[in-house]
């Protein structure tokens, strides 16, 4: 694109570098050219990716309307659950049980941060 603003002039032999910036003089006007083809370039690429976030953001909305059309996505958090229901089966039963066909699924979050052994962290942790 740039290639005559670039190989007139300069006196470099390599084929690469004469097709560049470096063969062109300073001072020369034709800096200029580089200039403006850098903020085309950026202009052009900033409208393009304003219209995909505009299309993305089209179909996410079409995505997110149809899904709460369909019963939603729903997540509650449940702290303190007793040792008998601190697998996915067995949240996943006993929840099942309170909202019959209404569970779509049940998983668990452990904690696994272990404190260092002498801690008081650790002592509460241990019950000791």
């Amino acid at each position: 694109m740039l290639k005559g603003a670039s190989t007139s002039n300069g006196g470099i032999t390599d084929d690469f570098d004469r097709m560049s910036m470096a063969n062109v003089p300073n001072g020369s006007h034709r800096f200029w050219a580089h200039l403006l083809v850098g903020y085309v370039f950026c202009l052009v690429f900033y409208w393009l990716m304003f219209n995909l976030w505009k299309d993305y953001l089209n179909l996410r909305h079409q995505f997110l309307s149809t899904w709460t059309s369909l019963g939603g996505h729903h997540t509650v958090l449940v702290s303190h659950l007793p040792r008998e229901l601190r697998s996915n089966r067995a949240l996943y039963k006993f929840f099942d049980s309170l909202f019959p066909g209404e569970v779509r699924s049940a998983r668990t979050a452990k904690d696994l941060f272990m404190p260092k052994s002498g801690s008081n962290e650790f002592t509460k942790q241990q019950g000791l």
